[in-house]
């Protein structure tokens, strides 16, 4: 996973632009100390930059190489001048959608501000409108599922934190919608109906779904089986269901190691595991192991690699993590708790599911939980999902 940029690189090219490029640089980094309600700087611009710690002016410099850097970096970019300046600039270092910054033009005037890049998996459309309302101008927003309020598979990923697997799929997806037609959804055991717009029309259990078509074939695979325009799961098998895959962030990976293991060997002990598993690498969104291996360099640096947060606990709340674990007399006695790896994937979220017990290799445990499939508070097909969309 690639982790993006704290910081925005703002270009100018001219007088106007300079004082408007030092206005709209002054206004983000008062807004990143700001964290009050009501304050004269808009408070949610810090969550909308990523929390930038500090921002870039540029009135001379080779734009080649700011362009090289804003992309190596993922640090997004904002040109205050031409938007031809800016295509032509940004055109050699262009990836695909899933990895470019974000690009956004305004008028040295600040009449008008226009995303080119990155608009939704970016948050370039997002971006535009805060900086359009801070600077009394117009966002001019031109993706066509935006200005036609419909529903955008990649903002919808963006919004809940899911990794798109095949950017292909957004396209289908997009065209249904463009049509007015309905899409589907499937999470977990629920298949649910959205309109154009994202409007939840149905929901129901896949087993519903697959007995009104025949009883008889109702199984416990007919989840599996069960194809939709989106899934969302972070099961290998299930990501060829449907137009396009999303995996959630809700794989736990716990560990257990001797001391000084190194890195490569715990990641591969890891995505190996994940594999014989049949897991999505990207639906990792935890590291976890015992308090002791707090400072082991193996277990920070493949956390680092996974780009998730490397979090452990006590013996004491390791013993009290309840369900049935793997235990081991000799584990018990070094540590003391009869077993790290399957404790602390199920520590934070006792409730989740034990997918892979203790799986041992060259001195490196490892097993895996899953987490629900949850964002902002709610599940996926909450009543009030449209506040997600």
């Amino acid at each position: 996973m690639e982790e993006t940029s704290n910081y925005i690189n703002i270009i100018s090219f001219t007088k106007k632009g300079e004082a408007l490029a030092k206005r709209l640089n002054n206004y983000i980094l008062q807004s990143q100390k700001k964290d009050q309600v009501g304050c004269e700087c808009d408070r949610d611009l810090v969550k909308c930059i990523n929390k930038c710690r500090a921002s870039k002016s540029y009135s001379s410099i080779r734009l080649s190489e700011c362009a090289k850097e804003s992309f190596e970096k993922k640090q997004g970019m904002i040109f205050i001048g031409a938007a031809g300046i800016a295509v032509r600039t940004i055109a050699p270092f262009l990836k695909d959608k899933l990895h470019d910054p974000f690009v956004i033009v305004i008028d040295e005037n600040g009449d008008y501000v226009i995303p080119i890049l990155s608009g939704h998996v970016g948050r370039a459309n997002e971006y535009a409108r805060k900086i359009a309302a801070f600077l009394n101008a117009q966002a001019v927003i031109t993706t066509a599922t935006d200005v036609s309020n419909c529903f955008a598979a990649d903002l919808f990923a963006q919004k809940n934190n899911y990794v798109i697997q095949n950017k292909e799929g957004i396209a289908r997806v997009s065209a249904k919608t463009l049509a007015h037609q309905n899409v589907t959804v499937r999470c977990e055991n629920m298949l649910v109906t959205l309109s154009f717009e994202g409007t939840v029309i149905k929901e129901e259990s896949i087993e519903q779904s697959e007995k009104k078509i025949d009883e008889k074939q109702i199984s416990d695979q007919s989840v599996q089986e069960k194809e939709a325009d989106i899934i969302i799961s972070p099961f290998i098998k299930d990501g060829k269901k449907g137009s396009l895959w999303l995996v959630p962030r809700c794989i736990v990976v716990g560990v257990g190691c001797r001391r000084k293991k190194e890195a490569a060997l715990i990641k591969q002990t890891i995505c190996e595991r994940l594999a014989q598993s049949g897991i999505a690498k990207e639906a990792v969104c935890q590291i976890t192991s015992i308090d002791r291996k707090k400072d082991e360099p193996g277990l920070i640096e493949t956390a680092a690699d996974f780009n998730v947060e490397f979090v452990t606990f006590t013996e004491n709340e390791l013993r009290q993590v309840p369900g049935n674990f793997s235990s081991s007399a000799f584990v018990e006695k070094t540590v003391g708790v009869d077993n790290v790896c399957e404790r602390s994937a199920m520590a934070e979220e006792p409730n989740g599911k034990l997918l892979s017990r203790k799986y041992a290799k060259d001195g490196v445990t490892v097993a895996i939980a899953m987490r629900g499939y949850q964002f902002g508070g709610k599940i996926p097909f909450d009543p009030n999902i449209k506040d997600f969309l």
